[in-house]
């Protein structure tokens, strides 16, 4: 099962990251 609010969160981390340059390198 996987948890929403976790894929959410990464989505709006992965998009916040995108639009400041940084794209995957947070993870």
């Amino acid at each position: 099962m996987v948890n929403v609010v976790t894929m959410f969160a990464m989505i709006v981390g992965v998009l916040l990251h995108s639009g400041r340059g940084g794209g995957l390198s947070d993870m």
